[in-house]
Order: structure tokens, then sequence, then C-alpha cells
């Protein structure tokens, strides 16, 4: 089984909806479950609720315990106007992340495709859509009217596959999860470096940046960008280690 575990917070009442999917080959099993705010706000109620929906979701997946208590603590971390973004999105920790990724987010429909962007699908002679990773047919229901952008794929593994190859922001999402912001080849810890660097003033941002990282420092564009805006994009890239042209 592979599970993927999100977050989304509601714009019209400020509730909590908590949804896990769960893949087993080709199938695919989702669920949803509602929490108030001042249920999240303890997490030890999580256990106590009396939907049984509730408690079992927390039994049968103990890791979600501390998922939960990291969201409610960065959640409860951010600014008004930064929560107004993330409203009615499925978010993923770290939300600093989240935040990162809304701009490039801007320029997609509600439905997930690129605004403006046309998308081609292939199909057999029989007339039977096929995936665009693996071109195996498509038999889900929405395969031959597809709604959203993941209708055009066989399983919802080639969707997140395809994603990671050709979407930066997939890219970046993935390869976080992995090495955690940290560089691979100075080992600097950008992520931490960035959540350091909001709460400074521009002035303080730079001697921070000097006397933490004296190697970025000397990138005198890349330093200025971070100083006027310390976010992730800024400080770390997904890259090859060994250029393309050389065979990495």
């Amino acid at each position: 089984w592979i599970g993927v575990f999100s977050v989304e917070v509601s714009r019209y009442t400020g509730g909590f909806i908590c949804i896990s999917a769960y893949r087993n080959g080709s199938t695919t099993k989702t669920t949803f479950v509602n929490f108030r705010q001042e249920e999240l706000d303890s997490i030890v109620l999580l256990i106590c609720l009396q939907e049984e929906s509730v408690s079992q979701l927390v039994k049968e997946n103990p890791r979600y315990f501390n998922i939960f208590q990291t969201f409610i603590k960065e959640w409860n971390s951010l600014r008004p106007i930064e929560r107004c973004k993330l409203l009615g999105k499925p978010l993923q920790l770290p939300l600093s992340i989240e935040l990162c990724y809304l701009k490039e987010a801007t320029n997609h429909g509600s439905s997930g495709l690129l605004k403006g962007k046309e998308y081609t699908q292939a199909f057999s002679v029989s007339g039977i859509p096929l995936c665009k990773l693996c071109h195996v047919p498509c038999n889900g229901k929405l395969s031959t009217v597809p709604e959203f952008f993941e209708d055009l794929f066989c399983n919802i593994g080639c969707f997140q596959e395809f994603r990671i190859r050709t979407s930066q922001k997939a890219l970046r999402k993935e390869l976080f999860g992995i090495e955690h912001g940290v560089c691979v080849m100075c080992n600097l810890d950008c992520h931490k470096l960035v959540k350091s660097l909001m709460p400074l003033s521009i002035a303080n941002r730079r001697s921070y940046i000097e006397r933490i990282a004296p190697g970025l420092a000397k990138k005198k564009k890349l330093l200025d960008k971070l100083v006027c805006a310390p976010v992730e994009g800024n400080a770390w890239h997904a890259d090859h280690i060994v250029p393309v042209f050389k065979g990495g």
C-alpha cells in the first residue's frame, strides 16, 4: 500500500478536513474526516472523540498523531494573511513549502490544468484513451470525458510520476521529502536558514547569511533575492548534481 495524507482548511467554516488516500495496485481508497478547530487545538482530544471514524483513523495510522500535532503548530504560527491564502487547498507539511508553491499554483485553473494550455492524449485504434505516461488503456469513469488532469492517467502512480518529471513544483516537493531542504553539496540546511531569516529585518538578514552561509553570500544576485524575499525557492533548487550533458 502507498499512502498520501493531506489536510484542507475550509474557507467557509474554518474546520479541518483530513484526507488520507491509499493505493494498492490500481485500487485507491480515500477517507475524509472532519475536525473543528477546538478539537484540534488539543491533539489529545482526537483519541477521545466519540466519532468512530476519527478514533479509528488515528488507531490504524499512529503516525497521524504527530502529523496533526505538527500541522496545528505550523498553522497557528502563520500570519492571518498567509492562512487566508491556504484556505480550501489540500496541504502537506511543511506549510512554508506550500506558501512557496502558491505563486506557481495561481497559474493553474481549478481543475489543475495550466490556464490557456492544451493537453493531448493518445487513443487506441478502438478509441480507448491511453495513459499519458505508460500508454496503458485508461479504464476510469472519467477517462473518456476527463474533468481533472489526473483523469488522463491510468492510475495515481502514473499521475504522480508524470508530475515529478514535468513539474518543478512537484519535483521540489518530492525532493524536500527526501532531503528536507539540505544541500547535498555543502550540507547547508536551506530550509532552516529561510525559517531563521523570516523574522529578521532586511539589514540583519544580510549579515546573518554572511555569517551562517558565507558560500551563498558570495553569490550577489542570489544573496539579494534571498534578503528581499526569504522563501524556499530563493534558497535552494532541485537540480542534477552531475549536469545532464555529462550523463547526470
